[in-house]
């Protein structure tokens, strides 16, 4: 009896070590409904809001991403991001830039084009249903901010790089005798001039299929950035909140 409490017990771990993915590649594609919210500044002079100043309202971003996870030990998941975010308005108010006031109805058009490298480690791998991840993240932003004000014969275009090394961690479950998972992720940087951070929570349903399984996401994302105009050609400093509801298709395998 004792022999064949071991055996059941062995089975049993053994059949939980086998839910870890040795292999795995998933990805998916889809539409954030990004809210912006705070403000920005030319080189620390008087702030104005993005919404109330500059019109910007929530805006539909196309992101993506792609993960690929493998089986040897000793080299890191690959996870891969891209979003388009950006926003254009025509000012409610005035506010100085260059030094120079730029009137109501002027044209505006701010865009964060992000690319996200992220290399990480599972520390579980759906154990117990559970996953948890941890790793680093390249953040790559190219941005740019455009003025355009014919009242006055005004206009500005900057554009600089911005590169981010951010923390990574993400947590996932799988809720037994279902196709749904749930799962949250976080990125942080906190040094120097720059200050950001973001968050994305989630549930997804995978379609049972033979090969390639079709999967639907939906859930709330939300990015913070904290960046100083000193360290950048764009000459303007941003303290903004861009958060809202996504969903999106994808497959796994």
């Amino acid at each position: 009896m004792k022999n064949l409490l071991v055996c059941a017990m062995f089975v049993s771990l053994s059949s939980l070590s086998l839910n870890a993915d040795l292999f795995r590649i998933e990805g998916a594609v889809g539409a954030w409904k990004a809210e912006p919210s705070g403000d920005m500044n030319y080189k620390k002079s008087a702030t104005f809001d993005l919404q109330k100043t500059l019109s910007y309202e929530s805006e539909n971003i196309t992101y993506a991403w792609f993960l690929i996870k493998h089986p040897v030990p000793m080299l890191p998941n690959v996870r891969l991001e891209y979003n388009d975010l950006g926003y254009s308005g025509v000012s409610q108010q005035g506010y100085t830039w260059e030094g120079t006031t730029v009137g109501v109805g002027a044209q505006s058009a701010l865009s964060l084009k992000q690319y996200d490298a992220i290399v990480y480690y599972n520390l579980l791998d759906n154990t117990f249903w559970a996953t948890v991840d941890v790793g680093l993240d390249a953040k790559f932003i190219k941005a740019s901010f455009d003025i355009n004000d014919p009242g006055d014969n005004y206009t500005y275009r900057a554009s600089d790089n911005i590169v981010l090394p951010m923390l990574y961690g993400r947590v996932r479950a799988e809720v037994p005798l279902t196709n749904i998972g749930v799962e949250a992720d976080i990125k942080w940087i906190g040094y120097g001039s720059a200050d950001a951070y973001e968050i994305r929570m989630k549930a997804d349903y995978t379609f049972d299929a033979f090969i390639l399984e079709p999967m639907l996401e939906i859930g709330y994302r939300t990015l913070v950035l904290n960046i100083d105009s000193s360290d950048y050609d764009i000459d303007g400093s941003l303290d903004a909140d861009f958060s809202g509801l996504y969903v999106g298709v994808g497959i796994r395998y």
